[in-house]
């Protein structure tokens, strides 16, 4: 391969100055404006590459050729990909700011693979250093005015680490103005500020929620007799000239709820009459003159639905 450095252009690999060929990775200008590296200085994988104002990661890995195999002059070739955002982390107490590559909801290091996520996940490869390689699961950032945490960390690719990341809820304690999550954190009561040099903000109250209102339970109710002729006579079983009075209760998170109930009887029989007494009560009366027995049923109605139904036994001559 006949490289023609004369061609070269002045380049920073991990902050050293250096010299490099740079071309388009790709005929077609796509979203990802990737660029072929080639230089004489050693590359690696997730090596930081400065070129013309703009930061980029090695994505790929290491081509090696020989250009002098007499002097033993490698010239190293790799892809590299824009490294268009930067994310933050508090980490010992100092603030770091990480170059990074955020894709959507699809992602692909190597050529032709494509792997799908969701919409509120996205991906992020970083170098992997002494610096990155701290991040654990569940660390949290902010980027976009939300808030994300690794689910998933690959190292897969020597050089690079990838966090598969989920949107989660903000928090009172991240500087949403400077993209910091956990920057103020709560110790015995009191608020602190992990990185007080930075500005003068104050973290922002907690928003108290209202109090909410209990999920109505499902009602209940319940019958019972309240008078009859009689103390000795047995609830929900009337003789002739005899009479019972029944009262309905509607519970409501344990507490009665005053309602107007309907009452009916499911069939007729000659001599047994039902009043009304009140909005919850009714009396069922059996005549002197009524012969036969008798199995009825007292519907008792709210707006038209019925909500209970009891038993009586109506005893003649």
């Amino acid at each position: 391969m006949n490289i023609q450095w004369q061609n070269s252009e002045n380049v920073k690999v991990n902050n050293i100055d250096t010299s490099a060929i740079l071309e388009d990775a790709d005929s077609v200008l796509n979203y990802f404006a990737d660029k072929y590296i080639i230089t004489k200085y050693k590359l690696a994988t997730g090596d930081l590459v400065e070129y013309a104002g703009i930061t980029y990661i090695v994505v790929s890995q290491i081509d090696r050729n020989y250009e002098n195999r007499k002097v033993s002059q490698i010239n190293y070739r790799a892809r590299i990909r824009q490294a268009d955002f930067n994310i933050k982390f508090i980490i010992d107490d100092e603030l770091e700011i990480i170059d990074s590559v955020i894709e959507g909801q699809t992602f692909t290091i190597a050529e032709d693979k494509l792997l799908d996520y969701s919409t509120d996940k996205i991906i992020v490869t970083i170098q992997d250093n002494n610096i990155s390689s701290q991040l654990k699961k569940e660390d949290r950032f902010i980027k976009f005015g939300r808030a994300f945490k690794a689910i998933g960390i690959d190292k897969t690719k020597k050089g690079l680490i990838t966090l598969i990341c989920q949107e989660t809820g903000l928090s009172h304690n991240d500087d949403m103005i400077n993209e910091i999550a956990n920057r103020w954190i709560e110790v015995d009561g009191k608020v602190i500020d992990r990185l007080p040099h930075l500005d003068d903000q104050e973290p922002i109250d907690p928003e108290i929620p209202e109090p909410e209102e209990p999920e109505p339970e499902g009602a209940t109710y319940s019958i019972e007799v309240i008078e009859k002729q009689y103390e000795t006579d047995t609830d929900f079983e009337i003789w002739m000239a005899n009479y019972q009075v029944f009262q309905v209760a509607k519970i409501v998170n344990g507490e009665e709820v005053e309602t107007e109930f309907e009452f009916e009887l499911n069939k007729t029989v000659k001599n047994v009459t039902l009043t009304k007494e009140s909005d919850n009560s009714c009396k069922i009366a059996v005549a002197q003159n009524t012969t036969g027995k008798y199995d009825i049923e007292l519907i008792v109605k709210e707006e038209d639905e019925i909500i209970l139904t009891q038993d009586i036994k109506i005893e003649g001559r």
